[in-house]
């Protein structure tokens, strides 16, 4: 199943007409320069996310070493990239690469949230050269995406509770002719905590005709998805290399993708090895790029919502609503009164508490209920409300300490028939009494 998904990335790709590629292995080695940056800008058709990526890449004629860093910038995400390879001896090499990535919550999970979630992996290689053409690779990647709290407010809590794993890999490279690059690799990928175990693949390929390349690729993940690309590019005497390229995946962003590349090679000339070195470490840089791009897929739906009764009754009883009700109009963090800014319909319509209805209670108790615009609506008895005591006593407990005289008094009206002193004389203006 594995492979034929990859199978069909691969040809669904090839298939949108889709070009990208960099013609990096194509010229000779006396043009090879020290330093390349590549600036790669991206459009894909899910919601037109847009993003803008640079690389620079550098080697050393005097050490076997060679640098690296990547950054981009798109709709609601951030990635920074440092990596490093070096030649350890004439057949054996080493690579690694460091991202961090964050991105916009909202994106990520679909929720009206403000907060970011970060993601931070890591992707390494042990290079082993059988002869002048091919070589072997073990690979070791990880990556972990921290929980963080997405939403917090009085009545409800909503985190992710985070993703991370990590993927082992064989591969193999070689060059089938001079002109003619295949990079395959295959492992798998073990979730430690939100995600998929599964099998791991990826299948690059890199074809030039004198000044002009075709660079194609292919993956699946169990946790960042499948995907394909392939495109097309030229080299210019001045060694600036354009591309274009399209394809599809289903990971960070989900549907089809175009892009526009240019690389651009500069500095002192370096040896075939060195050269050899800063393709590798461009290509793993690209490599984590594409198979790593963010929060895994697989833990996009792991978000869980905890809902806090912020209300409680005159004797501490946790109130079963997210709502004020007659009877619990205290808040469950510190135990004190809630005021009439806590009403659903309060400030509605911009006008304050004057968008609810009142009642104006006479000497006998009887309350003239009015609309929010002043207009008189009917006549009812103290008995008739909520939190009725007895007498013209509103209010709740077992003591007179929370009940209170409504005689000659006005309160409004709130959602739920929860009564709000509207006394200005009164010491507990605002607060509910019932």
């Amino acid at each position: 199943m594995e492979l034929k998904k990859l199978a069909l990335a691969a040809s669904a790709a090839w298939l949108t007409g889709t070009f990208a590629a960099s013609a990096q292995d194509t010229h000779s080695d006396d043009k090879r320069k020290s330093v390349r940056i590549t600036i790669d800008g991206q459009v894909s058709n899910d919601e037109f996310q847009e993003r803008l990526s640079a690389r620079i890449v550098a080697a050393f004629a005097d050490l076997p070493i060679a640098f690296g860093a990547t950054a981009e910038k798109g709709n609601g995400l951030e990635r920074l990239m440092l990596g490093s390879a070096a030649n350890l001896s004439e057949a054996l090499g080493f690579s690694i690469t460091g991202q961090f990535v964050r991105e916009d919550a909202d994106n990520v999970f679909g929720l009206a949230t403000d907060q970011n979630v970060d993601t931070w992996s890591i992707a390494s290689s042990l290079d082993l050269r059988l002869n002048g053409s091919s070589k072997i690779s073990l690979g070791v990647d990880g990556w972990n995406s921290p929980s963080v709290l997405l939403a917090d407010t009085p009545i409800f809590q909503t985190r992710f509770d985070g993703a991370s794993g990590a993927r082992i890999s064989a591969g193999l490279e070689t060059y089938l002719d001079p002109t003619l690059r295949v990079d395959a690799k295959l492992g798998y990928e073990l979730a430690v905590e939100n995600g998929d175990d599964g099998i791991f693949a990826k299948i690059d390929f890199s074809k030039a005709f004198g000044k002009l390349s075709v660079e194609g690729s292919a993956w699946t993940s169990p946790n960042f998805g499948d995907g394909g690309q392939i495109g097309l590019g030229y080299r210019f005497d001045s060694d600036l290399i354009a591309s274009v390229y399209a394809g599809y995946r289903d990971g960070a962003t989900e549907g089809a993708y175009a892009g526009a590349r240019l690389s651009m090679e500069f500095g002192p000339s370096t040896s075939e090895a060195d050269g050899a070195l800063a393709d590798r470490l461009d290509r793993q840089m690209q490599y984590a790029q594409l198979t790593m791009p963010g929060v895994p897929k697989t833990a996009r739906t792991s978000t869980v919502t905890k809902v806090t009764f912020p209300f409680v009754t005159a004797y501490g009883d946790v109130c079963q609503t997210v709502e004020a009700t007659p009877g619990c109009t205290f808040f469950g963090a510190d135990g004190t009164r809630i005021t009439v800014a806590e009403d659903p319909d309060y400030n509605k319509f911009g006008n304050g508490a004057d968008d609810l209805w009142y009642v104006r209670f006479d000497i006998s108790g009887r309350g003239a209920v009015y609309n929010q615009l002043g207009q008189f609506q009917r006549y009812e008895d103290v008995s008739a409300f909520s939190g009725y005591m007895g007498g013209t006593t509103i209010g709740v407990g077992n003591t007179g300490f929370y009940w209170e005289n409504v005689v000659n008094g006005t309160y409004w009206l709130g959602k739920n028939s929860v009564l709000y002193s509207a006394n200005m004389s009164g010491s507990n203006f605002g607060q509910a009494i019932n």
